[in-house]
């Protein structure tokens, strides 16, 4: 958790973990929420820190470990450095890599903990643009050429749970990024607030700002018959639900991504054995009624074949 101290340290400028709202950049990234936390607003809902957040910054001395091992580099402290040309755009660097041999000049090293499917995800497509975006702001701020992401699944370990990756300097996001910095940290000195999201995005349902900023502009579509229950006894349940919903979304995905990446391995085979495995790939033609073509060609013998049903769609909006 973020002492008082730190807490004023970030506000005087903008730092890598930042960078993603300055382009309002999915999943989480929000230009106009970073507005309010830079001019001190006081948040509707204060952020609460878990213990996976915790338990990031506790594992980053492992995470350089595993990376020195790794590589055999040699790495060490950074300290927090301001560009020289704008005193707002700041660099609070996990590691500084040094003397390695085919690159030029020392290297940044960002060390990260994920859980299981973020691993995966990272492992088969790469890292965030979030992630991507904060190593370029600390390079552009230190001017050096090259930096490494360190990546730590815990649950598996080293050496099993532990990638990393090495990127050169990209000159034009960094310009990118120094646009869009000095025109939003002009925006927290002099206005103007930064526009809000559609209030319908999923960005809008956990931020710190969500009430002062939307209103009830996030309760507007939800229709409501009458008065509505206040049962706070629920609230635990629901948050496991959207938690888990959430962790469905990305085993989703990350299934998606490795059936696919299966399928380009198995090629045009049908069958395919592997040590304790068989895999099928073998084409099925199904023959499926066409409803929407028979209520367009038919729609009096559609209707007398309608038939009613009840459901309850479990729908949670945040507020």
């Amino acid at each position: 958790m973020l002492t008082e101290k730190q807490i004023q340290e970030r506000r005087l400028g903008i730092g890598g973990s930042d960078t993603h709202h300055l382009l309002n950049e999915r999943p989480y990234g929000c230009q106009r929420s970073l507005w309010y936390d830079k001019r001190g607003t006081e948040p509707d809902y204060p952020l609460i820190t878990t213990g996976i957040m915790e338990r990031g910054n506790d594992l980053e001395l492992f995470v350089a470990k595993f990376y020195r091992k790794s590589t055999g580099r040699m790495i060490r402290r950074h300290q927090t450095r301001v560009h020289s040309k704008y005193d707002w755009a700041r660099a609070n660097v996990d590691r500084q890599i040094i003397g390695v041999k085919d690159k030029d000049g020392p290297g940044i090293l960002e060390c990260k903990t994920s859980g299981r499917e973020m691993f995966y995800k990272i492992k088969s497509e790469g890292l965030p643009i979030g992630y991507l975006l904060q190593l370029q702001w600390y390079l552009w701020i230190t001017g050096y050429s090259w930096g490494s992401y360190a990546i730590l699944w815990p649950d598996a370990w080293y050496p099993d749970g532990f990638l990393y990756f090495d990127y050169d300097r990209d000159d034009e996001l960094i310009a990118l990024l120094e646009e869009a910095g000095s025109r939003f940290w002009r925006a927290v000195e002099n206005g103007p607030t930064p526009g809000r999201l559609d209030p319908g995005d999923k960005r809008c349902s956990k931020c710190s700002f969500r009430t002062q900023c939307q209103g009830l502009a996030l309760l507007q579509s939800v229709e409501s018959n009458g008065e509505i229950d206040v049962d706070n006894s629920i609230k635990d349940t629901v948050e496991l639900v959207v938690e888990a919903k959430e962790l469905q979304a990305e085993a989703a995905l990350l299934l998606k991504n490795r059936k696919s990446e299966l399928m380009d391995l198995v090629g045009s085979r049908q069958a395919v054995d592997c040590d304790g495995y068989r895999v099928h790939a073998k084409p099925i033609v199904a023959n499926r009624f066409n409803t929407k073509l028979f209520k367009s060609e038919h729609p009096d013998d559609y209707e007398q074949y309608l038939a009613e049903s009840v459901s309850r769609p479990l729908k949670i909006y945040a507020k």
